[in-house]
């Protein structure tokens, strides 16, 4: 059990936490409805058509208001866990995952298409076209051609300390770019291609720190904070950053006003729409987009908007609500879920170690009664598809935090785990501690 243990909690320490208010407005009291569909789902998107998910045994799945899930494929014994989904455009989307399995769909979804990428599991991936994309792993970045998948060599123009890799894009079969950084929110810089990976260039936006890198309209565009007056007394300050670049090497500030950004920062970007706070979407890349006003209740990164309905994934359901557009409201909104740390390059895997893909909880929690450190002992049960059971959750100091700790932990991942080549569950526990802080 010792060896699931110490690789376990390495992965857990490198994730993401994030200051959740507990005496904020409960799910229970806000307008989202709960949709179900044919098996777990992790991720989701949308396109023209309306909504699209993905998940266990390699699932997809769409509807077009987010209430009524045809299920467009599912296999019937254990499959892939997918793990995300992107639409290109109306008609070419893709899903990746586990084992190197990226589906494809070059007729709005209608049928779906297995390509095998390689047979790492796949955490990122972007592709320009059936043919040409970039994918990431735990061990390496790779571009995709339909000749076959050739790992990309970090050149020596990058810090040796620029050890991971949150993001991955392709704009079109030449241009592509790599997101490399030091870890979460710290130094970053840009590693790109407009030749199809033939030569690379690396960039790092001095006095910035982005946060998230993505593609909008044939752009890649990143957001996070930029100091200024970096060189006066007192180190400066930070304000909100975005900005967009054809070839990863010249950006462009955006012409869109952040000031909404400057409360909580502006990330959990998709579809150009960026989150300002849990219950404030706004389109950093175009001032002429109004704000949209979101209810607080089952946000998590796993997002999507279509038309005015926003769907999101949670605790094993899709959950949906209506947005309305909102005048600039001078206040600071309910703070956003927390973002996922990917694991550095070059983890490799072993058989039969856990190995975390998504396992962010919240390890400072507001409260109106309880105050203090409490250490946790929670007993899992990880499925050989990579999902989570909990059997058990001790040492919360109540029923509220107890509640919230049980949700955030059912949603955690991991590469499935084998033994001898064979998927197998494996049962462990950890003994993580949190900080609980009284509310006023």
């Amino acid at each position: 059990m010792s060896k699931y243990l110490v690789r376990f909690v390495w992965q857990v320490l490198i994730c993401v936490f994030c200051l959740v208010d507990l005496t904020a407005q409960t799910p229970a009291d806000t307008p989202w409805a709960e949709h179900k569909t044919a098996f777990m789902p992790i991720d989701i998107t949308a396109n023209p058509g309306g909504f699209w998910v993905v998940g266990t045994n390699d699932g997809i799945a769409t509807s077009s208001n987010g209430k009524s899930w045809t299920t467009r494929h599912l296999t019937s014994s254990a499959g892939n866990l997918l793990l995300g989904i992107e639409f290109l455009n109306q008609d070419f989307g893709y899903a990746w995952g586990t084992s190197g399995a990226v589906w494809m769909t070059t007729d709005g979804g209608a049928s779906w298409q297995l390509h095998q990428v390689g047979n790492a599991t796949i955490l990122a991936a972007s592709f320009s076209d059936p043919d040409h994309g970039i994918i990431r792993t735990s061990e390496y970045v790779g571009v995709f051609e339909s000749s076959g998948l050739r790992a990309l060599k970090i050149p020596s123009t990058v810090p040796k300390t620029f050890t991971y890799a949150p993001a991955v894009v392709a704009l079109s079969e030449k241009q592509m770019i790599v997101a490399l950084s030091e870890g979460w929110r710290s130094r970053t810089g840009f590693l790109s291609t407009i030749d199809g990976g033939a030569s690379w260039s690396f960039y790092e936006p001095p006095h910035v720190v982005p946060y998230q890198l993505f593609r909008n309209d044939g752009e890649y565009w990143t957001v996070g904070t930029e100091t200024l007056e970096y060189d006066k007394p007192g180190g400066g300050f930070g304000v909100p950053n975005a900005m967009s670049s054809t070839d990863g090497q010249s950006w462009q500030r955006t012409p869109a006003n952040l000031r909404v950004c400057h409360w909580e920062g502006c990330h959990l970007c998709r579809q150009s729409r960026c989150f300002a706070s849990a219950t404030l979407l706004a389109d950093v890349t175009d001032k002429e987009h109004p704000l949209l006003d979101i209810p607080t209740g089952h946000l998590t990164p796993q997002w999507a908007l279509s038309g005015d309905t926003l769907c999101t994934i949670e605790s094993g359901s899709v959950w949906c609500t209506e947005a309305a557009t909102t005048e600039f409201v001078d206040k600071a909104g309910s703070p956003q879920p927390g973002d996922q740390a990917l694991p550095p390059l070059g983890t490799k895997a072993k058989d039969g170690l856990l190995r975390c893909i998504r396992c962010g909880f919240d390890q400072f929690i507001v409260d109106d009664k309880a105050q203090g450190q409490f250490q946790l002992k929670v007993a899992l049960k990880v499925h050989a598809d990579g999902t989570v059971q909990v059997v058990s959750l001790d040492g919360a100091p109540n029923a509220p935090v107890h509640e919230k700790l049980m949700q955030q932990i059912s949603l955690w991942l991991f590469e499935p785990p084998t033994k001898d080549g064979h998927g197998v569950n494996v049962a462990t526990t950890i003994n993580p501690r949190i900080q609980v802080i009284r509310s006023r």
